[in-house]
């Protein structure tokens, strides 16, 4: 589960971060879903990505990091597509 968040994590990033980039505003189109996936599979990981000898919780930073990072991501992809009118 761990792997699967950080890629969705990279990924989201590298969209919405090149989207920023004039002409490239499309890119939060696919940006912001990807994030709000990224952020259930850290909701997810959290809730059941334990250890199963003594159920204490692994890689609780990368899904805490993943979750603050998507949440952000979020409203400054939609600012830019807000100020590009939807294109670019």
């Amino acid at each position: 589960m761990h792997i699967a968040t950080a890629v969705l994590l990279i990924l989201s990033l590298f969209l919405v971060t090149f989207g920023l980039i004039p002409c490239l505003g499309a890119l939060n189109w696919f940006g912001i879903p990807l994030c709000v996936v990224t952020m259930i599979v850290a909701i997810i990981g959290l809730a059941v990505d334990r250890e199963s000898g003594t159920g204490k919780m692994r890689h609780s930073v990368l899904y805490i990091l993943a979750l603050v990072l998507a949440v952000a991501a979020i409203p400054i992809a939609a600012l830019r597509l807000i100020l590009g009118a939807g294109v670019g």
